[in-house]
């Protein structure tokens, strides 16, 4: 059995990221950054490498060395991107999350506005607001690591509880916190709808990717 490590890209940032984006807590630390949008594009390089167009589409964020490949063997992200879409102007990294389309009642489809985050983001170009946080030993992630969180083929509100951590909240304000639901809302949000992603804070210390994209990772039990 591997053992667990905790995960934090630190060395990603390193000289980058101003004091003031560092909130050092009584159990650990947080890092907070937007990134905007860098593309929409039909793209998955790691469930689909080399697949053009890949079978949904995404939003990418982060640096512009994002490709239909990125083969790690040969693609070295750090060196090959030139600029990023994030505010730590050191983190070439890539982030990439569904897309999101209002169905009209005679069935056309319209892509819904992805907008920065109230607190400190408004402006943003769309993209995501993205948290490293940590309360204990961490370790930086070693090149060529990938994870997904996640399922597009889920349908069904059972399936969909398989992953507790990614939930939806109804905004009525930026500030509004209340507990999520796995469900979509189905009401109206004044404040728009806020989707949250946890991703695993564990790995397994040896494989840099699984054939799942997630079975080498794990939430703290």
């Amino acid at each position: 059995m591997h053992y667990w490590r905790a995960l934090l890209g630190t060395a990603t940032f390193t000289g980058a990221v101003n004091a003031s984006d560092w909130l050092f807590l009584p159990t650990g630390a947080m890092l907070r950054f937007s990134c905007s949008e860098l593309v929409v594009e039909r793209l998955d390089p790691v469930v689909f490498p080399g697949v053009a167009p890949s079978p949904h589409l995404h939003q990418v964020s982060g640096g512009d060395a994002f490709n239909v490949t990125m083969n790690t063997s040969v693609h070295d992200i750090p060196s090959t991107a030139t600029c990023t879409t994030c505010t730590p102007l050191d983190d070439f990294s890539n982030y990439w999350t569904a897309v999101l389309f209002f169905r009209a009642q005679n069935g056309t489809f319209k892509r819904v506005n992805t907008i920065g985050d109230g607190l400190g983001f408004n402006a943003s170009n769309g993209g995501q607001t993205v948290y490293y946080l940590t309360n204990g030993s961490v370790t930086a992630f070693a090149p060529g690591f990938r994870m997904t969180v996640g399922n597009p083929s889920f349908k069904t509100a059972a399936q969909l509880e398989e992953y507790p951590l990614l939930f939806f909240t109804c905004l009525e304000n930026p500030w509004t916190r209340n507990a999520g639901t796995t469900q979509f809302p189905n009401t109206t949000c004044a404040g728009g709808i806020m989707a949250t992603i946890r991703f695993p804070t564990c790995w397994n210390g040896v494989d840099l990717d699984s054939a799942d994209h997630q079975s080498h990772t794990a939430y703290p039990s």
